[in-house]
């Protein structure tokens, strides 16, 4: 049976037709969701295609070949995913900005908590502290904390790995 067939069947309620027809395209909309890494996109185009096949019209289904027909559907899925793409990219952009200026806010009090904690109980020594702040929240490398603070950067790694391990067991 064709394509065209399936088309006209699935319109009908034929749900045997409709299975052919997403078993067809299967491997195209995989294909397109691996492509793009992109665990939703392969559901939002399966259902984008059901859509799309209640949507045509009969008249253009039987006035495109068989070859027409297979293109239009494919560009369509296409189109469809790059449409979605965009719309996910955006939507992420925004969540991520909002949750992280909500987040950042409670973060900040609650480390400034954590670390009055970790001063007064002198898990750290100056140091220990002092190579930290510059690895992690300064994004210094370990060369350039060895040269503010005229130490070498095997003792740097040193006072990291103890800073790490006391960090360790003072949280457990």
């Amino acid at each position: 049976m064709s394509l065209k067939d399936n088309i006209i069947l699935a319109k009908m309620g034929n749900s045997e037709s409709l299975k052919i027809i997403l078993e067809r395209f299967e491997k195209l909309i995989q294909s397109i969701s691996r492509k793009y890494k992109n665990e939703y996109l392969e559901t939002d185009l399966t259902i984008f295609l059901l859509k799309l096949i209640y949507k045509i019209d009969n008249e253009k289904v039987e006035e495109l070949s068989e070859g027409a027909l297979v293109m239009y559907l494919v560009n369509s899925l296409k189109y469809e995913s790059l449409r979605l793409l965009k719309i996910k990219k955006v939507e992420t952009i925004a969540l991520v900005d909002i949750y992280s200026e909500i987040d950042n806010e409670f973060r900040d009090k609650e480390f400034d908590v954590f670390l009055s904690d970790l001063v007064q109980s002198n898990v750290l020594t100056p140091k220990q502290r002092l190579v930290l702040k510059d690895k992690y929240v300064n994004d210094f490398t370990d060369k350039e904390i060895a040269i503010k603070i005229s130490i070498s950067r095997q003792a740097v790694t040193r006072l990291h790995n103890t800073a790490i391990s006391n960090l360790r067991n003072y949280l457990n």
